[in-house]
């Protein structure tokens, strides 16, 4: 359990420290270990979550996190009285990363159906369904159905329906601009 604690926190601590930060973001959602507060724990295990858009610096986070534990495990054993600790990662899911490039034109499309709306878009970099197409250089975005929320990705996260309508009138307006453009090649 110690030898995790110090991954998590060495891990957590350069990726804070980088100048400059980086756009991806790692959680350790999930620790799990040891069966009561006065016995040495026998196992123990976290649930780690990397994210970037871009796939060499996911694989660069992925292979510190594997040094990260090293360490933690070789200074957990340098204090250890009687045993040894061991670790390893397993990969338990993989969404690659990607991105939509500047000036492409399924991102012109919907700029001009928001600014028909009177929507007011900024566009983001976010793990979302469009990341699989993106990785296989295929042009993707995800856009948002309507509806206002909040707390996203705790255990508080809300969402209410109001202004759905506007949100289904943008994904048919932008669907009809693209079968408009299909159809129509240099128009």
């Amino acid at each position: 359990m110690h030898a995790l604690a110090r991954c998590i926190a060495w891990y957590s601590d350069a990726r804070a420290l980088e100048s400059p930060p980086a756009r991806r973001s790692w959680n350790f959602g999930v620790i799990d270990g040891g069966t009561t507060v006065n016995a040495i724990p026998t196992s123990a295990r976290v649930k780690a979550d990397l994210r970037c858009a871009q796939p060499d610096l996911l694989s660069a986070m992925a292979a510190e996190l594997s040094s990260v534990l090293e360490r933690a495990l070789e200074a957990e054993n340098q204090l250890a009285r009687q045993g040894r600790v061991s670790g390893r990662i397993r990969e338990t899911g993989s969404r690659p990363g990607g991105r939509l490039p500047e000036g492409s034109p399924l991102l012109d499309y919907l700029k001009v159906v928001d600014q028909f709306l009177g929507i007011r878009s900024v566009p983001e970099c976010a793990s979302t369904d469009a990341n699989v197409p993106l990785s296989l250089g295929l042009p993707a975005l995800s856009i948002g159905a309507g509806g206002t929320g909040g707390g996203a990705h705790t255990p508080a996260e809300w969402y209410h329906p109001g202004g759905r309508d506007l949100g289904l009138r943008r994904i048919l307006l932008y669907l009809g601009l693209l079968l408009m453009a299909e159809t129509s090649p240099g128009q």
